[in-house]
């Protein structure tokens, strides 16, 4: 009786899908209100700061002297487009003589990875610290990232205008065994102080960081929150409405300077950083001072047919422009 390994025609038995485990959009992108479309490669816009209060009291009967000279308080801010691109290409016999598993049509299929993975390359590219870059023949034009424009030191080109730099208090660096509830809350308290107001945060939370505020119910505000064990509230936090789940996760952290809600981030300084930033790195921001915009959203196009493969690309030019950093924070550790 024949062996089944030596069975002549036994078809090979392929499942009819493709699987991705990743399944996170881009939460940064999603979040970003929509702004005009940028009509050049840089555009320009104003900022401006309410002047200190001052002791005022005017001696009746006297003309109104110190007058103030309007426009005195603006600044110039800059932002830069990036180019995006993204190429597909299937060999003839590849496309056209071949039978894959789940796959009706190869060069479709890359098509539709390539418009996912390219949303992924500009969600990272907004979340890092890189500065604006113009296109100099060997390296395109580049968009600031987040980590540039929250700096309370001037970046090289086109650098925010000194008045309107977040304060250093802001922008922490605090090495993850030093973090404690105390030092993130000196952070809101530079925040509030800066915009003079209880305005609402959104954390981007690297996905360690994010831990560090689950944390926060287990440990006294002057304690370390990565390592060690509870030395404060030592209870778990419950899910309200189910007693049989138990959870330690924080969604909203409140203090006496706005709410801050907490959401995990997966590309926060994704291409350059060392792994620490990447595990920690959070930014605290405004929704309000930020805008997303589009000069060309992708649209794919296929090239002429020369024999030999199918390809196609697409490119879309945005631009990531923060109205005013100086109320905006961060925590990113190096060590």
């Amino acid at each position: 009786m024949i062996n089944y390994a030596d069975i002549i025609g036994n078809q090979e038995d392929w499942a009819s899908f493709v699987t991705n485990v990743e399944m996170e959009d881009a939460p940064f992108m999603d979040w970003l209100p929509t702004g005009p479309k940028p009509v050049n490669v840089m555009k320009n816009y104003q900022a401006e700061l309410y002047r200190d209060p001052v002791e005022n009291s005017h001696v009746d009967g006297t003309p109104v002297t110190g007058l103030l000279s309007a426009g005195d308080s603006r600044g110039n801010l800059k932002a830069l487009v990036g180019y995006f691109t993204k190429g597909a290409a299937v060999k003839t016999l590849h496309q056209e003589v071949s039978n894959i598993a789940g796959i009706r049509d190869e060069l479709a299929h890359e098509i539709e990875k390539c418009t996912f993975e390219l949303s992924l390359d500009m969600e990272a590219q907004f979340l890092e610290d890189d500065d604006h870059r113009e296109d100099n023949g060997v390296q395109g034009y580049k968009t600031r990232g987040v980590g540039s424009w929250v700096s309370s030191s001037a970046q090289a080109l086109y650098p925010v205008p000194a008045s309107f730099l977040p304060p250093a208090a802001s922008c922490i660096t605090t090495a993850t065994g030093s973090i404690t509830e105390n030092a993130l809350i000196d952070v809101f308290q530079s925040i509030g102080t800066t915009v003079k107001g209880k305005r609402g945060l959104t954390a981007f939370c690297a996905p360690t960081a994010k831990r560090v505020f689950n944390n926060m119910p287990l440990f006294t505000p002057g304690s370390t929150l990565v390592g060690g064990s509870p030395t404060g509230a030592s209870g778990v936090v419950y899910n309200k409405g189910d007693v049989n789940t138990v959870g330690r996760v924080a969604e909203r952290y409140v203090t006496d300077f706005g709410v801050v809600e907490l959401r995990i981030s997966w590309r926060n300084v994704a291409f350059s950083a060392s792994a620490i930033e990447r595990n920690y790195t959070t930014y605290f921001l405004h929704r309000d001072m930020w805008e997303f915009c589009w000069n060309k959203k992708p649209q794919w196009m296929r090239k002429a047919y020369q024999g030999g493969s199918h390809e196609a690309f697409t490119e879309a030019v945005a631009m990531l422009l923060c109205k005013n950093p100086k109320g905006e924070g961060k925590w990113q550790p190096t060590s």
